[in-house]
């Protein structure tokens, strides 16, 4: 432990401590106290270049290597890695966010299955450079699974047994299941109308709310909007997407699993 308040402590982690899943305590004398389970992740930092005009830059890898000849995109602008698994950006930054176009036979590196981490939010200013990096895993996808599910509609309405209550002992219970017993790489695909913008206000239940309904689902999920997931309080379809670019992402994207070539509109 390197330092400690009332309410926080920091601690350095042993540069030999492994990726995975640990039990924290604290300890004092021979007292002790369990805290929680933790996840440790690690990643790689490139220092990738700047280059005149790019606003946005960074590197897609995988096992500490880059990957070359995969598409980076704000949303306008596209760009391909280079032999280094380097890709810069001339954006705007309009749209706030920057992903990539996954390719085959690779998934994002992520720790949210319901927003996998194929896609980043924007943090600095139009002028300002900032730099992102994606980190990949190899997956063997030459057979693969798409659970397909539309108009969820979830709005927190207190019926007799509630929607929610519902959504989760009967399809968050089955589709898991079903996705448990495959024996080849499975995702879910989400086509819109994951919550309903008339119950947003009313009932406190928005796309951020939906993903911590969301939190823990076994696969990756892939989303594509609907008009129910609109904010209702803004007027034409960009000031109204606001919100669900902050919580899942890319409104247009594509990615690759297998043989198949997916592109999300």
């Amino acid at each position: 432990m390197q330092d400690a308040t009332p309410k926080t402590a920091c601690i350095i982690i042993p540069e030999a401590l492994g990726k995975g899943t640990y039990r924290l305590w604290i300890e004092r004398g021979e007292r002790e106290q369990f805290l929680s389970v933790v996840k440790v992740y690690l990643t790689s930092h490139f220092d990738v270049p700047d280059k005149e005009g790019a606003t946005i830059k960074g590197a897609v890898f995988c096992e500490n290597r880059g990957i070359a000849g995969v598409r980076v995109s704000d949303g306008f602008e596209t760009a391909v890695t280079d032999a280094d698994g380097y890709y810069w950006l001339a954006s705007d930054k309009r749209q706030g966010y920057v992903f990539v176009s996954l390719p085959s036979g690779y998934e994002a590196e992520s720790t949210d299955t319901t927003a996998p981490a194929f896609w980043a939010p924007l943090a600095e200013a139009a002028d300002v450079c900032e730099q992102h990096d994606f980190e990949l895993r190899r997956v063997d996808q030459s057979r693969h699974v798409m659970i397909v599910a539309a108009d969820l509609h979830l709005a927190n309405r207190p019926t007799a047994t509630g929607d929610l209550r519902q959504f989760a002992e009967g399809f968050i219970a089955e589709t898991t299941a079903f996705a448990s017993a495959q024996s080849v790489p499975t995702y879910l695909m989400v086509l819109g109308d994951m919550t309903w913008d008339e119950f947003w206000y009313s009932n406190l239940y928005s796309l951020s709310n939906y993903r911590t309904t969301m939190q823990g689902y076994p696969v990756p999920i892939y989303h594509t909007m609907g008009n129910h997931d609109n904010d209702p309080y803004f007027a034409g379809d960009f000031a109204a997407e606001a919100a669900y670019r902050k919580a899942l992402g890319p409104t247009y994207y594509s990615f690759d699993v297998g043989e198949v070539h997916y592109v999300m509109l």
